[in-house]
């Protein structure tokens, strides 16, 4: 029997399969650190812009960007959780309501900001600035002209 045959069995077989569920515990913990560190990040960016000078078009960025990452998180959140020991959950659960709370207040700022700036829709923090043009020349209605037919 070829030796390198066996040992590709022993880790394909449902009855040796702890280094998979290993590996498949380390990957899940991978990708909720990565998006935990990336969330946190972006927390940070986004505080920084609400403390300092305003910089309405920064922080309407950083938003959007702060709400993708923030889904991200969540569904690496729930997959680490899924395959997490009972007994380390509540400690993970902490951390994670730390990070939510912080996030809260965050985002409770830059809200306020961007009101302030008089844009309080959430429907125009996430629109793109070119739609933003107030220059009555190029903001003009123009036909669009047709297409070939073949």
């Amino acid at each position: 029997m070829d030796p390198t045959r066996d040992t590709i069995n022993n880790r394909t077989s449902p009855t040796n399969n702890r280094t998979g569920n290993m590996a498949s515990a380390r990957s899940r913990t991978r990708a909720y650190d990565t998006e935990g560190s990336t969330l946190q990040y972006w927390i940070d960016q986004l505080q920084k812009l609400c403390t300092g000078p305003t910089d309405i078009e920064a922080i309407r960025q950083v938003t959007g960007t702060l709400r993708h990452t923030t889904q991200l998180f969540f569904d690496s959140r729930q997959r680490h959780l899924d395959g997490m020991p009972e007994e380390e959950r509540d400690a993970a659960i902490t951390e994670f309501n730390e990070l939510i709370d912080k996030l809260k207040t965050v985002q409770r700022q830059a809200y306020d900001l961007l009101a302030a700036a008089g844009n309080p829709s959430s429907a125009e923090i996430t629109q793109p600035p070119a739609t933003k043009n107030n220059d009555p020349k190029t903001n003009s209605t123009r036909p669009i002209p047709k297409l070939p037919t073949f």
